[in-house]
């Protein structure tokens, strides 16, 4: 056809724009070093600068469970992990396959803590406003 050629010039020469611009992904919620017991809620924030929009996120813990999460959640509530030191990721995904990943150590602890009475002694009285208390929480 007459004009074929040069349609088929203007459209090659159209700029294509590829995403390689890595998405944005941050944790609010556990703090670094959290200590917690029990289960623990993730709380994160992400969004893509590159074009491609997000695609998903994946939440994983240190000790192997994982959670892929759609772009509209923002919380998830790990349950069942092991006693001790942890650590959350959270990886955001975009259109093209950039990733980008924000970690948080935290510490699960389910011994409750201790506390002791060291003045008045049992029993005993005190006249003053002072008392002593002695806590100890294992880390």
């Amino acid at each position: 056809m007459a004009g074929e050629g040069a349609y088929s010039a203007a459209k090659s020469a159209t700029p294509t724009t590829v995403d390689n611009i890595p998405p944005f992904v941050e944790i609010y919620s556990p703090v670094v070093n959290d200590v917690t017991s029990g289960s623990f809620e993730v709380t994160w924030y992400g969004y893509d600068y590159g074009g491609s929009s997000l695609d998903r996120f994946v939440l994983a813990m240190d000790s192997g469970e994982s959670y892929t999460a759609s772009i509209y959640e923002t919380t998830y509530t790990f349950t069942g992990i092991a006693e001790g030191p942890n650590g959350v990721t959270v990886t955001a995904y975009d259109g093209n396959g950039n990733t980008a990943s924000h970690r948080h150590a935290v510490v699960l602890d389910l011994d409750p803590p201790t506390v002791s009475i060291n003045y008045p002694l049992q029993d005993g009285w005190n006249n003053t406003n002072s008392w002593s208390v002695f806590s100890l929480d294992r880390q």
